[in-house]
């Protein structure tokens, strides 16, 4: 995966192989707790989850911010999925290494695939513990199966 090729279609799942999961940030706030606060607790709960990829010649990250905002608090959780390139097989040494730059498209199928639905049950699991923690309601967030996911650009 280099810049110096022309962006094509690949099949990025064989590709690249899940390494590591990590976060970002995790946190929990209730509306009262600060006398500052701007901005009003909302009526129900609500969600919103951003996503974003990079990614260089031997890596890519998928990472995923999910915000929950619910009558009694504020919610956080951002995490990040490191995919690395499978480590080859050995079975042609003489095969000099294959450089892509994979499109746009492909960058967002992989994502939709493998990225969201691999972090988001990390994600999940930090705002309802979270919640637990300051004592709140711990919302209850929907499942993301592989295929049921889609992205769109900001």
């Amino acid at each position: 995966m280099n810049n110096q090729q022309p962006a094509q279609s690949v099949d990025l799942e064989s590709m690249l192989e899940l390494n590591n999961i990590y976060f970002m940030e995790v946190s929990a706030r209730r509306w009262n707790s600060n006398p500052e606060d701007q901005e009003d607790p909302p009526d129900r709960t609500t969600q919103s989850l951003q996503v974003l990829q990079n990614i260089d010649e031997q890596k890519m990250a998928i990472r995923g911010r999910l915000t929950v905002k619910t009558p009694q608090a504020l919610l956080i959780a951002d995490a990040v999925a490191i995919y690395k390139l499978k480590e080859e097989d050995g079975t042609n040494d003489d095969a000099a290494p294959q450089e892509v730059e994979p499109s746009a498209e492909s960058l967002r199928i992989f994502a939709e695939n493998e990225g969201v639905p691999a972090i988001f049950p990390f994600l999940r699991e930090a705002i309802h513990s979270s919640a637990r923690k300051i004592s709140v309601k711990a919302p209850v967030l929907r499942t993301l199966r592989r295929g049921h996911v889609e992205l769109k650009s900001p």
